[in-house]
């Protein structure tokens, strides 16, 4: 497993951070334990008076308070995670698993309850009375970390009611997904010519096979041009957010013209292609798009029926598709000057996400004037930058069949007329007109 599997990993668990912060109160509690020891500074003005007696009184108060506070907080997060799963969707999950945040505040109640319990073990000088002794830097910094967990578990609360809001879950993933559309597309430039890209090699070519199961988090195709043979020709044959199974084709390799032998790809494919145990949003654009749609299909579930909710995540949805569809064209062939060419002919375009993020939420929000009215709004938000920069392309043409079909929806719906009108006047705006305006428009 690469370095950046483990790191991807180590994101999604709340373990890792937690466990920084009790080794380095394990570490804390033996300098203060020295400190006590060697008597440094032992009666200066911020240390507390305290004897060892009473500094283990106090650590065994915080060590106590604490291991408490920490079974709310777990508390807490558990029951997070099981709204966030049945309210948005369980793959918003990982995004409150990743909250830095809360890993923080698990580490310090937890650190403070480490530190704590081992202080209060080790306080004291042998031979010397607890009455008697100083325990003066133990006592301190137990003080301070437990002031620290109270003040940490009240911020925590307090983050925690306002991170399961919908306004503000939708927002976060929004803004990830618009940062990752704008990182995974920032070398885009005009599609190549589809001959530049064709393969015309008579050379039978070698395959390299996936060596474990898992998604594509990443696909960087600039990695391999360095492992590449001069006049040496490769296809990525998976992309970013694809699930790939152990003995998938991950590359395809065509020698050099001369008949130079291929040299090893395995170092180079794990670099370039990075598959993990689950999606992230980070150069994955498209997993972003697919928990906003997520969330709002569960919103107009009839279990919950929420299409002020779902209306709110379409809209949403502008500002990631704003990044996605604002690029003529897309990198389908990286070269080097040596000429070896790798080719990704799958790669997502304008067009692929404006159908991923519209489609389904436009089907399930058949029955949804306010939903609808939303939609129309925000693909007429997406085609009129479009319509200013003079682009007929693919991203342009997917969005207009995305209103053709909200217009067929209108006509054939059962809506009251007084439902009906403003869609279809916000739809005749953008020059869809309907039979019905067609005809106020003959008369």
């Amino acid at each position: 497993m690469s370095f950046r599997a483990i790191a991807e990993k180590a994101r999604d668990s709340l373990l890792y951070v937690p466990a920084a912060f009790i080794l380095a109160s394990l570490a804390l509690a033996w300098i203060t334990n020295r400190l006590d020891q060697v008597g440094v500074t032992s009666d200066a003005a911020y240390l507390l008076p305290t004897s060892t007696s009473a500094a283990r009184t106090l650590l065994g108060t915080v060590a106590g308070a604490t291991i408490t506070v920490a079974a709310l907080v777990f508390s807490i997060t558990a029951v997070t995670v099981q709204l966030s799963a049945t309210q948005y969707s369980p793959r918003v999950l990982q995004g409150f698993l990743r909250d830095r945040f809360q890993q923080v505040v698990v580490g310090i109640v937890m650190g403070t309850f480490t530190y704590s319990l081992v202080a209060l073990a080790t306080a004291g000088r042998a031979g010397v009375s607890p009455e008697t002794a100083d325990a003066r830097w133990a006592a301190t910094v137990g003080m301070v970390l437990g002031v620290a967990s109270a003040l940490s578990i009240v911020a925590f609360i307090d983050h925690v009611t306002r991170r399961i809001r919908v306004d503000d879950t939708v927002r976060r993933i929004a803004g990830e997904t618009a940062r990752s559309m704008a990182a995974s597309l920032a070398h885009a430039r005009e599609a190549s010519p589809v001959e530049s890209w064709e393969i015309d090699r008579t050379a039978e070519p070698e395959v390299v096979l996936a060596s474990t199961t898992g998604w594509a988090q990443r696909v960087r195709p600039e990695v391999l041009l360095d492992a590449l043979p001069a006049g040496a020709v490769a296809r990525l044959d998976v992309v970013a957010g694809q699930y790939v199974t152990k003995g998938d084709v991950v590359l395809t390799v065509w020698p050099p013209e001369g008949g130079e032998p291929l040299p090893a790809f395995g170092h180079a494919v794990a670099t370039a292609v990075l598959i993990g145990e689950s999606r992230t949003i980070g150069e994955d654009p498209g997993y972003g798009i697919r928990q906003l749609v997520d969330i709002a299909l569960r919103a107009l579930s009839p279990g919950i029926n929420d299409p002020a909710t779902a209306a709110d995540v379409v809209r949403h949805l502008v500002e990631p598709m704003r990044e996605a569809v604002q690029h003529r064209g897309l990198r389908r062939v990286h070269r080097n000057d040596a000429g070896a060419r790798v080719l990704v002919p799958a790669q997502r375009d304008g067009g692929d996400y404006v159908r991923a993020a519209f489609s389904e939420i436009r089907m399930a929000a058949a029955n949804q004037p306010h939903v609808l009215t939303a939609l129309v709004d925000s693909l007429g938000s997406l085609r009129g930058r479009l319509d200013d920069e003079g682009r007929d392309d693919d991203a342009r043409r997917a969005i207009d069949v995305q209103l053709e079909l909200i217009r067929s929806t209108m006509e054939q719906s059962e809506f009251a007329e007084v439902d009906r009108r403003p869609i279809l006047r916000a739809l005749d705006r953008l020059g869809i007109a309907s039979k019905e305006t067609e005809g106020h428009r003959d008369r």
